[in-house]
């Protein structure tokens, strides 16, 4: 008989670990009419949540496992 004990510990130091991040700067309105001069294409203001994080991983987790081998 043999029994294994073992542990596996993920994000130790419990940082944050941010995984997507907003990437769309504006959204242009391109179903009207074709803009006849630079810049007539984009008419809507700027994403105020440009850059900040979505999403954050997840917090500290600590497994342990037995294994009993006969």
């Amino acid at each position: 008989m043999k029994l294994n004990v073992s542990a596996e510990a993920l994000n130790v130091f419990n940082r944050v670990n941010l995984h997507d991040v907003d990437q769309v700067y504006g959204a242009g309105e391109f179903a009207g009419p074709v803009p006849k001069h630079y810049g007539d294409g984009i008419n809507s203001p700027d994403n105020p949540t440009f850059g900040t994080p979505t999403f954050a991983g997840g917090a500290r987790q600590i497994q342990l496992s037995l294994k009993l081998k006969f």
